[in-house]
């Protein structure tokens, strides 16, 4: 998959293969063991679309056409393959786990230490699906009393209701690992601030709470120089939107705002980047369906590879990226790395990405400010200029530079 997870994973392996012996290991919940990659996972980790369709839209189901078959080959491979790895880990090794991680992984994690003296470093990604965002429709407010999860601990999770049920099951369990390692890495200062929150909530002591260190993900696409081509003169303008189809994507509430704007006569094209979900995804696709048989100027490129995207970066006015809460928010800076203006909102995670530059704010939970802003940027040609100046003078990081920060963390250096 290209979603910001995985790519975030692959980055960091090619920048830090590149400067220390580094292993990539998977976790098979079956085994409760981690196992090495087979050639097609090191395949999915390093080339992931070789050979494939570039738009897909759930990818996972091409990459297992034959779900029984691709599931009794992982099980075999993985059998072939498992490690044994406390016996493999010394003191001078770290595990680094890049990902979210919600099985049977919490216990063997939490377990480690008292089998191997091997460093623990993780990356938080956010704590949305415990966090009750700031920008939300007051109706939807209301904290939730948890009932999912390996254990029950008691906690509040704070918003159920935008977060697919698989992002719940395990989430808090998840966060208290999360307390036990050496190290944490988060991408944005709003996710070490929850982090340290719900430890907090927890009953842990700032004291007995493990170093957090924020940093910034780089967004070059597989490596390749920024490259800024000036956006397209003539015709139809196209705005782009990048997001799965989830529900805090907020989605519906763009196309709504899309809807407004067309209307009112607006001629603009709204163009999808993302792939769907079973348990929302549907009602996005009927939408659109709609709207596409009504005429109005929507497509749908599904879930695409990294030149697609650039492609479709470098042919778009602008970009829009409704999202009610993010941990912290790729499509923004890739979109300014670009050179192009985002809409979007200001809360939180996102308000850090916007803050530098190149961003037009508004209140992303009213489909009526998200249509006044897109009507903005494709009416205002100094504004839109303007935003563009400051897109192209942000500057961002690249992989490289970033594994180099992390080797002390990795390394038990600080």
């Amino acid at each position: 998959m290209n979603t910001g997870v995985q790519r975030v994973v692959r980055g960091l392996h090619r920048a830090l293969s590149a400067l220390v012996p580094l292993t990539p290991l998977i976790w098979d919940p079956a085994l409760a063991s981690y196992c090495t990659l087979s050639r097609r996972e090191r395949g999915f980790l390093e080339n992931p679309f070789a050979g494939r369709a570039a738009a897909d839209a759930e990818p996972g189901r091409r990459a297992n056409a034959v779900p029984l078959w691709s599931k009794l080959t992982r099980a075999i491979s993985h059998r072939c393959n498992r490690l044994d790895l406390p016996a493999r880990l010394t003191a001078a090794d770290t595990l680094f786990v890049p990902e979210i991680f919600q099985d049977n992984r919490i216990p063997w994690l939490e377990a480690l230490p008292a089998r191997v003296a091997a460093r623990r470093v993780g990356v938080c990604h956010d704590a949305l699906a415990w966090r009750q965002p700031d920008l939300m429709p007051a109706a939807q407010a209301k904290p939730t009393p948890r009932r999912v999860g390996l254990f029950y601990d008691g906690l509040t999770l704070r918003r159920p209701d935008i977060m697919p049920p698989g992002r719940q099951v395990g989430f808090a369990e998840y966060l208290r690992a999360l307390g036990g390692f050496d190290g944490i890495v988060t991408i944005s200062q709003e996710s070490a601030a929850d982090l340290r929150a719900w430890w907090r909530e927890g009953g842990r002591s700032d004291d007995a709470m493990p170093p957090v260190s924020v940093f910034t993900w780089p967004v070059d696409h597989d490596g390749a120089a920024r490259r800024i081509v000036p956006p397209p003169s003539g015709g139809r303008r196209t705005v782009l939107c990048v997001a799965t189809f989830e529900p805090r994507k907020n989605h519906l509430g763009l196309l709504e705002a899309a809807e407004r704007t067309w209307t009112r006569g607006a001629d603009w094209e709204l163009v999808l980047v993302g792939r769907t979900t079973a348990q929302w995804g549907a009602r996005v696709v009927e939408k659109i369906d709609v709207l596409q048989a009504a005429g109005r100027p929507v497509r749908w490129l599904r879930h695409v590879d990294d030149a697609t995207l650039r492609r479709a970066y470098e042919g778009c006015a602008f970009t829009v990226f409704p999202s009610l809460a993010e941990g912290y928010g790729i499509p923004i800076v890739e979109s300014l790395w670009h050179g192009r203006p985002c809409v979007c909102g200001q809360n939180g995670a996102i308000g850090e990405a916007s803050a530098g530059g190149g961003c037009l704010a508004v209140d992303q939970t009213d489909p009526a400010a998200l249509a006044a802003g897109i009507e903005t940027l494709l009416d205002d040609r100094a504004l839109y200029r303007r935003l563009c100046d400051e897109a192209e003078r942000r500057t961002f990081g690249t992989w490289e530079g970033l594994a180099r920060q992390l080797l002390p963390i990795l390394n038990a250096e600080t």
